[in-house]
């Protein structure tokens, strides 16, 4: 009988994904978890340290840490919004767009690696039955969060 605990081969793919990331950011000096931040920003250039925690679905601190290291590796500077002087965003730096390639090299590994022994067909209906899965997690996610908000609210009446 196959194994149909899906979260056992989520969880093995994540951590191997580690494994893998941690590896090839390495050789270009940063940590595996810097690639999330550096494609955000290759999508869109020049946003807040708060829009980027909340797109990446991380905390403040986490991407305040991130941002942190960017920065004293030259990858991104730090420059005031000019519409709120008490507000800073986040830019590439050239040598920050110049690594694109390299980070880019590696996604496309990493998928040539899951999609191995998938043809065409099989890897579209994989990556959208992914999505769907994403979206049923991410659903609940917030049906827990607003319930949570809920109760606290109710407590503080």
């Amino acid at each position: 009988m196959k194994d149909r605990r899906i979260g056992k081969h989520i969880s093995i793919a994540y951590r191997l994904a580690v494994v893998f990331f941690k590896e090839r950011m390495s050789e270009i000096g940063l940590y595996h978890s810097h690639h999330s931040v550096l494609l955000s920003l290759y999508k869109q250039d020049g946003v807040s340290q708060e829009k980027l925690s909340k797109h990446l679905g991380v905390d403040k601190a986490t991407i305040t840490r991130s941002i942190k290291m960017l920065l004293e590796n030259g990858f991104v500077e730090r420059r005031q919004d000019k519409n709120d002087k008490r507000s800073y965003l986040i830019f590439l730096t050239e040598k920050g767009h110049s690594i694109q390639p390299d980070i880019d090299a590696m996604f496309k590994d990493w998928n040539n690696v899951l999609l191995d022994g998938f043809d065409d067909d099989e890897a579209a209906q994989l990556i959208d039955y992914l999505q769907r899965v994403s979206k049923n997690v991410l659903n609940h996610h917030q049906i827990v969060q607003d319930k949570k908000d809920k109760e606290c609210c109710n407590a503080c009446k």
